[in-house]
């Protein structure tokens, strides 16, 4: 539960045999603001205090992003767009990694009217790396018909795009599709 997760947090919880290690402590945190736990905000500057290293700032930004607000993704989404935010490719990864847990698919499919643009406006002007990352975290793929048929219509409609983002967008139709088949058994 998220008060034993809490607890185990501020020490007031221990399990015999399970260290609380510096990681086991950030998925807490993680998980406490994947749900927006009471308090869970607070934990990620409280945990950056115990370990600001450099792996210590990028699960703060999972735990960050994952939190089940738009308020708090579309700024990220911003960030991750812009060439300017000054984020590390790294940095760009993970956060593009977190925002949409399957639980969250509201966020990700409200996200998907800019995303189609997005990569368009993107892809002639930022590196392959980043594309591919772009593509398969963010694209719009929740499990419906109409996540398969956007995504079909965008490749018709944009052959000459680089094969990094079209193969990403390909496998996601596919397995979008799966997807579908298998709710339907």
């Amino acid at each position: 539960s998220h008060a034993k997760l809490a607890r185990l947090l501020a020490g007031e919880l221990t399990l015999p045999g399970l260290p609380l290690a510096q990681d086991r402590r950030w998925s807490a945190v993680a998980q406490l603001n994947r749900h927006a736990a009471p308090a869970s905000r607070e934990r990620i500057a409280a945990e950056l205090k115990r370990d600001n290293s450099r792996r210590g700032q990028t699960e703060a930004i999972r735990a960050e992003v994952l939190r089940p607000e738009w308020e708090t993704k579309k700024p990220w989404l911003d960030k991750i767009a812009s060439p300017d935010a000054g984020l590390s490719l790294a940095d760009q990864r993970t956060a593009m990694q977190s925002l949409f847990p399957y639980e969250q698919a509201r966020f990700h499919r409200r996200f998907s009217g800019d995303y189609f643009s997005w990569l368009k406006a993107l892809a002639p002007v930022r590196p392959n790396e980043f594309l591919e990352s772009f593509a398969e975290q963010l694209v719009p793929a929740t499990c419906r018909a109409e996540d398969s048929a956007a995504l079909g219509s965008f490749l018709d409609a944009n052959p000459g795009l680089s094969p990094v983002i079209l193969k990403e967008l390909k496998v996601a139709r596919q397995e979008n599709g799966r997807c579908i088949r298998a709710r339907a058994l």
